[in-house]
């Protein structure tokens, strides 16, 4: 019926993070298993420790329909960051950079994407000169 190649209409194209968009970085940063822990982790203190956060979380969990469980939270925790790049987010100021720094921190606990383990490997066994 649908070629091959078209998604699924239930399923979000992938998207590329721009690396100075912090809430983009985010939402990919929910697409591995180890740093969505860490994300879901710290935005789940967030929301805890304030009454005004965890009425925006509220209301991007209502937005979820047909879904239950992990990924009924999962699209909640994705509602709630897309809404933090509308223009009426504004004001929450200090969210964003809270998550900022949320993504700063999970991204430095990384190993360097740009050292080669090979070429590292190889530097222990040649000679000093």
């Amino acid at each position: 019926m649908t070629p091959s190649y078209e998604r699924r209409a239930n399923r979000p194209a992938p998207r590329r993070a721009d690396p100075s968009d912090p809430i983009s970085i985010a939402i990919s940063l929910l697409a591995h298993n180890r740093h969505k822990q860490a994300l879901m982790q710290a935005i789940e203190e967030r929301v805890k420790s304030d009454p005004e956060e965890r009425r925006y979380f509220g209301a991007a969990a209502g937005r979820v329909y047909g879904l239950s469980g992990q990924a009924a939270f999962d699209r909640a925790l994705r509602n709630y960051l897309d809404d933090l790049r509308k223009p009426a987010a504004a004001e929450r100021t200090p969210t964003l950079v809270f998550i900022a720094k949320v993504v700063a921190d999970i991204q430095d606990r990384q190993p360097n994407p740009t050292l080669d383990p090979h070429a590292a490997a190889e530097a222990l066994f040649r000679k000093s000169a």
